[in-house]
């Protein structure tokens, strides 16, 4: 990616990362029209600061960006009452407490596993196992995973080296195999 980006440069890579950057931000905040707003303002920061300054990473930046935006998000409506947001908590029975992505990653590993007979008690497992992982983590194997990226894609997106990105994916998937094996053994 260039350092700097013409005007053309810039339509192009926003045709290019829009749909994936509103999916990141939709599965984090579960409200559309939130969604789009984040993602437009994370594409108008990225554009100023490409307009004033070099930099060295986009989509990692604009990445980086959309994780602020969301949480500013979360800040400015810390305290509001939503009547969506409870009543998409009381559909969530089972699932209380967990992040979307969280909730994703458990309805894709549980349509993987449908075939299983045991299948309630390996999703449940699976569900465990995400509920131990750190927020860093979870986004790692959702970008590996859900949206299906590449090594070079993941590390963009995070804003971090390949070699990085493999090392804590390597971790990560070593740690849950001991939660696994330890459940088996138990």
């Amino acid at each position: 990616m260039p350092t700097s980006m013409s005007k053309e440069e810039f339509n192009n890579f926003y045709l290019q990362e829009v749909d994936a950057l509103h999916r990141f931000v939709l599965v984090r905040i579960r409200n559309l029209v939130d969604a789009q707003d984040i993602t437009a303002e994370a594409f108008t920061r990225l554009l100023g600061k490409i307009q004033t300054e070099t930099v060295r990473n986009p989509r990692g930046y604009l990445y980086q960006i959309a994780r602020n935006c969301i949480i500013d998000r979360f800040h400015s409506t810390k305290g509001v009452y939503s009547i969506e947001a409870e009543e998409s908590s009381k559909s969530e029975n089972y699932m209380g407490g967990l992040t979307a992505v969280d909730r994703v990653s458990m309805q894709k590993s549980a349509e993987q596993l449908e075939g299983i007979e045991d299948g309630m008690f390996v999703n449940s497992r699976v569900a465990r196992v995400l509920s131990q992982c750190s927020n860093e983590e979870r986004l790692l194997l959702s970008l590996r995973y859900q949206e299906d990226l590449d090594w070079q894609e993941v590390a963009d997106r995070l804003g971090i080296s390949v070699i990085s990105v493999r090392v804590r994916h390597h971790r990560l998937i070593r740690s849950i195999r001991k939660i696994l094996q330890k459940d088996r053994d138990e």
